[in-house]
């Protein structure tokens, strides 16, 4: 994609992703026009992701006084048929962000509906090296309306391939951000680059789901997770939406 142009980077240090199944009933309603739920082994999935991001830039432009920001957001998948194929992308149900220069930049460059909370983490492990056999973890705590939920998870080891017919390669491998907007659909084109991967050995997880993502989402999200992963360093691209 050299030719198109990059409306939104940003560096992810680390990234927690909760999956959990969830009735496609409940996701119609949310599907933007032109699109279709994607299921992987007939069944349609949720997940809520926890991410820090470091190096946003903006248009091509580096912004230095948002040095970073930590993220909060439930998404769900859908695909487009075209001429040329299937294109796999994403949906935002609801992005909260640690910034209001984030939230800002986000709405500006993809479109995306974001509000702005105050979110904790501490994380350790993360940086590693090639053959190094620490392993990551997180305690992530947001704040919503003076409620505070709270991600605690510990990993275990790094998992080996990504490929589309697994649970995680089917969550990661997204190459589009979809939006709706005035009745239209805006996809814009994404590039995710590769990323370490692990299971988690253990997570304990309490959000008040209905209050923050609605009804239609907080039954699924009371239940067990079916994967929950950690990952780390990886730099995804938006480029400017297909007209």
């Amino acid at each position: 994609m050299a030719d198109r142009k990059v409306v939104f980077r940003a560096y992810w240090t680390e990234m927690v992703a909760l999956n959990f199944q969830i009735d496609p009933a409940r996701l119609e309603p949310h599907v933007p026009p032109g699109l279709e739920l994607d299921f992987h082994n007939g069944a349609t999935y949720i997940s809520l992701i926890f991410a820090n991001c470091r190096d946003v830039r903006i248009f091509g432009w580096p912004l230095p006084i948002l040095r970073g920001y930590k993220t909060v957001f439930l998404r769900f998948y859908v695909k487009r048929r075209t001429k040329q194929g299937v294109e796999h992308g994403s949906c935002m149900v609801k992005s909260l962000v640690s910034s209001r220069i984030a939230q800002w930049s986000i709405r500006r460059t993809i479109h995306t509906p974001t509000s702005t909370v105050k979110i904790q983490s501490e994380t350790s492990g993360f940086d590693t090296i090639e053959g190094s056999d620490r392993v990551p973890s997180a305690d992530y705590s947001w704040f919503f309306k003076n409620e505070v939920n709270r991600l605690k998870i510990k990993a275990r080891h790094r998992m080996p391939t990504l490929s589309g017919e697994t649970k995680v390669g089917f969550i990661l491998n997204r190459n589009y951000h979809f939006v709706a907007e005035k009745g239209k659909t805006l996809a814009f084109p994404m590039e995710v680059t590769s990323s370490n991967v692990w299971d988690a050995a253990q997570a304990s997880f309490s959000c008040d789901s209905k209050e923050i993502f609605g009804s239609e989402f907080a039954g699924a999200l009371s239940r067990r997770p079916i994967s929950v992963f950690l990952a780390e360093k990886n730099t995804t691209y938006f480029f400017a939406p297909d007209q």
